[in-house]
């Protein structure tokens, strides 16, 4: 299989690309940060952007970014951005309209640790079952680390106004370690598993794991293994799935895992979500997707919808179609 770019699309001066959501078939939205910096939303439709918004002077989120403690995610409906486990600033997919935003407060944020430390979430995913957001929280002693375990958060309907709050729920969960191979620093107590990505499908929970001692220790390999656990509607475990070592994604419908692996950085790897077998292997080339920009330094992300193939890392977004030739 092989791509072609189509249209390409490139930060403002001093900028990068912090996240890219699909929020639709057509509908792109790219968040630009900048340290010190307000935070820019942009929205495309068809590889074309047609609005930008700042946060400039909207409180708490003016400096969103995943560096600053923020995460972002995207319902059926809406599409926002949380500040620590604190406050969610959200946009309405329906005729969106980013300066037509609302604020919701989460009743029982996580309080700061006998240090000021804040806990943080990070990724997400949204689960069809409970009809709740799905987020991973940090340790609170390894900030900037991969989650140490999942969460939901769910929605509450206030009588008295429009707007709904959030609440966590308390009980959290985390990766069975005697279900998965061991790690470096298997024998600890305070060891736990990288969680580098995780989704919903078929009411089942998958989550990618690569193992690595190095979140607790900060040494050893955080690539040990590569194991995409799956587990039931009542989160228990169901099988593992072995796939290349390197970070991946769930693409928009949730029918492909797309990897960029760590010891072919020239390729991407299309798993089917079915069995986790390698469906196809994509190239990063200058000419099929890559442009200009170089295959080194932060991982490539990648995005399928249909024949589309969006190829991005903070530094570019590139739009590319899938060809058979």
């Amino acid at each position: 299989m092989k791509s072609e770019i189509i249209t390409q699309h490139l930060p403002r001066e001093g900028y990068y690309f912090d996240t890219v959501l699909n929020i639709n078939e057509s509908t792109t939205i790219i968040i630009s940060v900048c340290w010190k910096k307000e935070t820019f939303i942009d929205l495309l439709i068809n590889g074309k952007q047609v609005d930008s918004f700042s946060l400039k002077g909207i409180r708490d989120f003016e400096f969103a970014s995943i560096f600053n403690g923020y995460n972002y995610f995207q319902t059926p409906n809406e599409f926002g951005i949380i500040w620590l486990t604190k406050v969610i600033l959200s946009w309405k997919k329906e005729s969106i309209r980013l300066t037509d935003f609302s604020f919701s407060k989460i009743l029982n944020p996580f309080p700061p640790d006998s240090n000021h430390r804040q806990i943080k979430s990070k990724l997400y995913a949204y689960d069809y079952k409970t009809k709740s957001i799905l987020m991973g929280l940090e340790d609170y002693s390894h900030s900037g680390w991969p989650p140490k375990c999942i969460i939901h958060l769910n929605k509450k309907r206030n009588l008295l106004f429009s707007t709904p709050n959030w609440e966590w729920e308390k009980s959290v969960f985390t990766l069975p370690l005697e279900k998965l191979a061991s790690t470096q620093f298997f024998y600890l107590k305070r060891e736990w598993l990288n969680i580098r990505a995780f989704f919903t499908k078929d009411e089942c929970l998958f989550v990618h794991t690569t193992g690595g001692a190095s979140t607790r220790t900060k040494s050893g390999n955080a690539f040990e293994f590569s194991i995409i656990a799956q587990f039931d509607h009542l989160k228990r475990w169901v099988r593992n799935y072995e796939i290349a070592k390197g970070i991946g994604r769930i693409t928009f419908n949730r029918d492909y895992f797309i990897v960029h692996p760590l010891t072919k950085k020239n390729r991407l790897y299309v798993y089917n979500t079915q069995d986790f077998t390698l469906d196809f292997e994509l190239s990063l080339t200058v000419k099929q997707n890559m442009g200009i920009h170089k295959i080194s330094g932060h991982h490539v992300s990648a995005e399928l919808i249909g024949d589309q193939l969006l190829v991005y890392k903070p530094s570019f977004l590139n739009f590319c179609r899938l060809t058979d030739s």
